[in-house]
């Protein structure tokens, strides 16, 4: 089994409420008798935030390390998915240290893995939710109703899986707001990195279940350089059993 947990960068995409949209624009070089020929430019603007990415604890913590200071091996963990969905069936969607308790938490607690993936349904909104009406300030509107972590179950993540290297989530953020970062700084001081806008993650538990699998994340080779120093990049990311 192989499955790709990635959400593309594309225009229009669904992203944190206070990013700006990702922009592209494509133009045809023009031959000597006028005509438009097949080759040409393409030219994009997104931030590292966008789409399916890893943070770093420079994101938030400062002097903290860069994405380009760990080696690849950090990025393919063993993990498993917890199933903390039934937040997204009520207006608030912080997921706390009961929500926690009333999914199978326990069991990854005593699992011998290095990540933790969250399961919201989030992720199943992202790309399932109709878009043929859907006008600017709906799709604000929605962005703004992700799915975060309170502090109380952050606290708690840490104190039960002290191995934990990696938590990812099919969300935006695992804070509510940039000026609310406590799940954030709870993670980066134990070097957790996070992984943020998973996709396909109801498909990965009717496959994996509760069971431990291979979680690799991949910076393209071809923009490594583009991340020295930067607090996140965008990923490809695979789940393998």
């Amino acid at each position: 089994m192989s499955l790709d947990l990635t959400y593309p960068i594309h225009p229009g995409m669904y992203k944190y409420p206070s990013d700006p949209e990702v922009e592209a624009d494509q133009t045809r070089a023009l031959r000597p008798d006028g005509e438009k020929a097949v080759s040409g430019h393409l030219t994009c603007r997104f931030r590292n935030h966008h789409g399916t990415h890893l943070d770093a604890p420079a994101h938030k913590i400062p002097g903290g390390k860069t994405i380009d200071q760990y080696e690849a091996q950090r990025f393919s963990v063993r993990a498993a998915v917890i199933d903390v969905s039934h937040v997204c069936r009520r207006e608030n969607r912080g997921i706390n240290r009961e929500d926690l308790t009333a999914s199978d938490f326990h069991r990854a607690t005593a699992a011998d893995i290095s990540a933790l993936v969250i399961y919201t349904g989030f992720g199943d909104e992202l790309t399932d939710r109709r878009r043929d009406r859907e006008t600017p300030t709906d799709k604000l509107t929605f962005e703004r109703t992700f799915p975060y972590f309170e502090e109380d179950a952050a606290r708690q993540v840490v104190e039960l899986i002290p191995g934990l290297t990696l938590i990812g989530i099919d969300s935006f953020s695992f804070d509510p707001s940039g000026s609310n970062s406590e799940a954030h700084r709870i993670f980066f001081a134990r070097d957790i990195l996070l992984l943020e806008t998973l996709v396909n993650l109801k498909m990965l538990l009717k496959k994996v279940g509760f069971s431990p699998f291979n979680l690799t994340c991949e910076i393209p080779r071809c923009f490594e350089r583009l991340y020295r120093g930067a607090d996140a990049a965008q990923v490809i990311v695979s789940a393998e059993r």
